[in-house]
């Protein structure tokens, strides 16, 4: 219907309908997220929210005009398929804002994300791509022009946390001789150390927005696709919190840029250690590769 409406493609990138796209999103992810709530009693308790986070109008021309809004890159841990889902809705039906969104490209084969996020703009990734694939350069390219309404998710981890990803990461950086940051993801018992390429490449492309980090407990049992729709039902509630960091507070140096993104990691993993269910395992290092 809308490839009509836009005169079979002519307009589709138009403001008007790209701003029709997000509602159709936005009706999509509302749905699953309330079928998710009757069918697998999934329950989102959201701790706290920075104010600035919400526009005044998700869908129409005021939010891009209005003053005291600025574009958001938000910083996430993962957790498998169920986070982007609650992301999605939250950043855009809860507090109105145009998402983007960065995923693993395992994904893509999903018919329900296939419908759900293609509306959006997306970029599928591979969990580890080799040099030179423009993986960075592909993350800038949707970080930009943003406009004040826009946000765009991340998960800077690259994946959902287990003992064999967590044992490569640790690896990874010993092998680039980072120790002091080996010392410090060997400390991290929630996440896996954050990849800072992608997510500095997002700070540069658009250097106006705030910084949203975000933890979130709960939806570990959901770690992929098959899981959200076999209909397991939830053990616990999911617990939601969030902070945001002014543009003008990011570091603008690389070294002051990692240490800054270690310090809020290792402030998400805390977090999540004392927040997680208590009918949760003791943490993810028990959980199976």
């Amino acid at each position: 219907m809308l490839w009509v409406v836009s005169g079979f493609g002519w307009k589709l990138n138009s403001d008007r309908m790209q701003r029709a796209h997000v509602a159709l999103a936005g009706w999509f992810v509302g749905g699953l997220i309330g079928s998710a709530r009757r069918v697998l009693g999934l329950r989102v308790v959201t701790d706290q929210v920075p104010t600035e986070l919400r526009v005044s109008d998700p869908l129409g021309a005021r939010a891009e005009g209005d003053a005291t809004a600025r574009p958001v890159l938000v910083f996430s841990r993962h957790a498998g398929a169920g986070d982007s889902f609650v992301l999605v809705d939250a950043i855009l039906n809860a507090y109105g804002r145009r998402p983007r969104i960065v995923l693993k490209d395992e994904l893509r084969w999903d018919p329900c994300i296939d419908v759900a996020l293609s509306r959006i703009p997306s970029q599928f990734i591979q969990q580890n791509p080799p040099k030179g694939s423009g993986v960075v350069e592909s993350i800038a390219e949707l970080a930009s022009d943003l406009g004040s309404d826009g946000a765009l998710i991340l998960f800077p981890e690259g994946g959902n946390f287990t003992r064999r990803r967590r044992f490569r990461a640790i690896n990874r950086l010993r092998e680039d001789g980072l120790d002091d940051l080996v010392e410090r993801a060997e400390r991290f018992t929630q996440v896996l150390p954050p990849r800072p390429h992608g997510a500095f490449a997002a700070i540069d492309a658009a250097p106006e927005a705030d910084v949203l980090f975000v933890a979130h407990t709960g939806l570990e049992q959901l770690g992929s696709v098959r899981q959200i729709w076999s209909g397991l039902p939830m053990r616990s509630e999911v617990r939601l919190t969030s902070w945001l960091v002014p543009a003008e507070h990011v570091p603008s140096g690389y070294t002051e840029r990692v240490a800054w993104l270690y310090a809020w990691w290792e402030h998400i993993d805390r977090w999540i250690d004392d927040n997680r269910p208590v009918d949760a395992p003791a943490g993810p290092l028990g959980a199976m590769p």
